[in-house]
């Protein structure tokens, strides 16, 4: 199973802009909140993976974390996401995929719209290819 935080939209331009506000919004708030540029972490029994992820996150720079973090989510128009979903599914197999629509300030019209526009144009093929598998 996969959980993915998922925006469609049958724009692309503004599919990628929702989601370098929201998705990536989620992201910072994580990395605040488990205070992952510290190195507080690093000595404290129990915590050391919290300390090399400090480590990792300052290797690749945040700008590039969030980039490699949005590679790996179901975002952009309905094609966009069925080509992400399906390389991902070569990559790993058939799997169940969680969708989140809604994060970091996404408003309530914005993550509906998003939403709609996954089960009409995006759950449906999903469906197709999984029926016929």
């Amino acid at each position: 199973m996969t959980c993915d935080f998922t925006f469609v939209d049958p724009d692309a331009s503004r599919a990628e802009d929702m989601v370098r506000e929201h998705i990536v919004g989620y992201l910072t708030s994580v990395l605040g909140h488990y205070e992952l540029a510290g190195d507080h972490f690093k000595n404290t029994a129990g915590y050391e993976s919290y300390g090399n992820a400090v480590d990792a996150v300052r290797a690749a720079g945040v700008e590039a974390m969030a980039d490699m973090y949005l590679d790996v989510q179901a975002w952009g128009t309905p094609d966009q996401v069925l080509q992400k979903l399906e390389a991902r599914r070569e990559i790993i197999g058939d799997f169940d995929l969680t969708c989140c629509f809604r994060y970091s300030g996404l408003s309530f019209d914005d993550a509906k719209g998003s939403m709609t526009c996954f089960a009409e144009n995006v759950l449906p093929v999903l469906s197709k290819n999984s029926a016929a598998a």
